[in-house]
């Protein structure tokens, strides 16, 4: 009897684990996300130049369509991070 409540307590102790590993993972990935969504918003010129501008001979300026899809994916961007914080934060508790 002793023995299935001690396996039973250390397979509840692994769940957790992978659980907060799970859970951290996720809360990472929320970051990266929102700093990538941060940029875009903030300076499309420079996703521009990590992006583009090695394809093009010229020194181009991004367009004005270009800055307002990249700001566009920046929204998507950061509430998919805020998003996956969340749900990270919910399904630990």
């Amino acid at each position: 009897f002793k023995s299935s409540i001690w396996t039973e307590s250390i397979s509840r102790f692994r769940i957790d684990i992978l659980k907060m590993e799970d859970t951290s993972m996720y809360i990472l990935i929320g970051i990266i996300f929102i700093i990538i969504g941060i940029v875009m918003l903030i300076s499309p010129k420079t996703i521009f130049q990590i992006t583009e501008s090695w394809k093009s001979i010229s020194d181009d300026e991004p367009s004005a369509l270009y800055n307002v899809s990249t700001r566009v994916g920046g929204v998507a961007f950061l509430i998919v991070g805020i998003a996956s914080i969340i749900v990270s934060l919910q399904n630990l508790m």
